[in-house]
């Protein structure tokens, strides 16, 4: 499996496929925040996904969110991550992010739906 990372870059390949050309960068702190890189892509790609394992609910979409909003930048966000619901089900990390669609089959297609707005 190898972790969401990978998941990303599997959607990256994916999406190369289709000949669609997607960055993919590693956040791997919420606080310190990567602003910059954040606002250098918002106004670059005018796209961002964030894929997390966790609740989506002040994670690392709801940080990336509000960068975008507090410098204006026009820029279309999908975040995925869990929602916020109790969870009773087990199972190895590559089952549980298929399950919960944070997987890069859900990457892809979320990007692609994103890229036809």
């Amino acid at each position: 499996s190898g972790g969401i990372i990978v998941d990303c870059l599997k959607a990256a390949d994916l999406l190369k496929q289709k000949g669609v050309n997607a960055q993919v960068i590693s956040m791997h702190t919420i606080k310190p925040l990567d602003e910059t890189s954040i606002k250098d892509c918002a106004t670059k790609n005018k796209k961002i996904i964030t894929v997390e394992e966790q609740n989506k609910i002040g994670g690392l979409g709801s940080a990336v969110s509000e960068v975008i909003a507090q410098n204006n930048i026009d820029c279309d966000l999908k975040i995925i991550a869990l929602e916020d619901t109790f969870s009773s089900v087990v199972g190895s990390q590559e089952f549980l992010r298929k399950f919960y669609k944070i997987d890069s089959e859900t990457i892809f297609s979320e990007a692609l739906k994103l890229i036809e707005l």
